[in-house]
């Protein structure tokens, strides 16, 4: 422990040394008075104890006479607190600093609401950074760190990652955006259906419908590692499946006219467009095709969570082919049957008509041509026969043909 006084000590040491009691002559004659009378003589300790307790009291009353002037004296002439770092922005003159406090920190609403939820206490002080002295030591200190403590405070930025949809079609792409991740370091998204991604903003497509977590850990190049899980963060609905077939129903072999059967799945709206420019919303339209050749049909469909699809084919009438068919035989001597009809490969229906458009034979056999008879047995006519070939093949497509063959006498 330090041997130096401080001023206070030193006045009071001094005062002490230089110290007398008060004399007061009337004190004194009365006590004379009672130590010659009669009853002092019989009980001289009541005089002693009298004597003792005057001269206490005035030693008690000159004490507390003396620390009173002397504290008066110390304020008089030590008119400034102890505080070390007191500027001139801070202290006007010493008038102003006894009459109204000083405000050494600018108000600050954070610092304003931290001193407001401690009021309660009046013993307790506090700066700034939340420190439990505001000593003169400390106040500049506090006031310097004041914005400090602001930053200190104030919310680090939260890791994380978003996607640019949360809700999408099968087979749809969708961006992943990292936030807040390391300047440098590796990432590692899981998607949630046993694909991943190391790239820092991936994309990514996912095939069946349902409801996927997805993660992101990133590990800095200092080895820490930031993990961030959304549940449920991906909802996939059902992407429709476009497809559609045809069958052949004219029965007129030259006017060609085709009903389209609509196959998609996981869809409830349906959009036709045709090569010559007409369309249809029907499920199952029909339409009749005048020209021969590759006729194009493109169908779109979509369901209620607007996802969509689609598919363009191509319907075949007489394309590039007459299959090898004779176009003439004399009568007596028929026996039709094209030539690339003629395998155990191919699925096949032929029919002959009449010049009334009557259909007089019909087989699905390459080993049953038509041999010139009718459908009752009877020898056919000589003149101009039609023939019409429906050809199926192992994608349930249709392919049309048709020709004209001349019986002659």
């Amino acid at each position: 422990m330090s041997n130096d006084l401080t001023p206070f000590e030193s006045l009071l040491k001094q005062k002490m040394a230089s110290y007398e009691a008060p004399y007061n002559i009337k004190n004194w004659y009365h006590l004379d008075k009672k130590m010659n009378n009669n009853i002092a003589g019989n009980a001289p300790w009541v005089v002693a104890a009298v004597a003792t307790f005057v001269v206490s009291a005035a030693i008690g009353i000159g004490l507390f006479n003396y620390r009173y002037s002397a504290s008066v004296a110390l304020s008089l002439d030590n008119s400034s607190p102890r505080f070390e770092n007191l500027t001139a922005a801070n202290i006007k003159s010493r008038a102003k600093l006894v009459q109204e406090p000083i405000q050494l920190i600018e108000p600050n609403s954070d610092f304003t609401a931290m001193i407001a939820g401690k009021q309660g206490d009046e013993n307790a002080k506090y700066d700034s950074n939340g420190l439990s002295d505001l000593s003169s030591d400390n106040i500049d200190s506090g006031a310097t760190n004041q914005n400090s403590a602001i930053e200190t405070n104030s919310a680090k930025p939260e890791f994380g990652f978003q996607s640019n949809i949360r809700q999408g079609c099968a087979g749809e792409e969708i961006d992943f955006v990292a936030h807040n991740g390391p300047n440098s370091g590796s990432y590692l998204w899981n998607f949630g259906d046993g694909r991943f991604s190391k790239e820092a903003n991936p994309k990514h497509k996912f095939s069946k419908p349902g409801k996927y977590d997805v993660s992101l850990s990133v590990t800095s190049n200092d080895g820490q590692i930031s993990t961030a899980v959304l549940n449920d963060m991906i909802t996939i609905h059902p992407t429709p499946d476009a497809n559609f077939q045809w069958n052949f129903i004219n029965e007129s072999p030259n006017a060609v006219e085709v009903q389209i059967i609509n196959t998609s799945y996981h869809a409830n709206q349906y959009e036709w467009k045709f090569e010559d420019g007409s369309g249809s919303s029907q499920a199952t339209p029909i339409k009749a095709i005048e020209n021969d050749g590759k006729y194009s049909v493109l169908l779109k469909v979509s369901n209620d969570y607007g996802c969509q699809d689609e598919i363009i084919k191509q319907i075949a009438i007489n394309a590039g082919s007459t299959l090898g068919a004779a176009r003439s035989s004399k009568l007596g001597e028929v026996s039709f049957m094209p030539s690339a009809l003629k395998s155990k490969e191919v699925n096949f229906e032929l029919a002959i008509y009449d010049v009334n458009g009557q259909r007089v034979f019909e087989t699905k056999s390459y080993q049953k041509p038509w041999d010139g008879k009718l459908a009752n047995g009877e020898m056919a006519d000589s003149g101009v026969y039609k023939w019409k070939v429906i050809i199926t093949e192992k994608q349930a497509e249709q392919k049309y043909f048709y020709g004209d063959f001349t019986v002659f006498p």
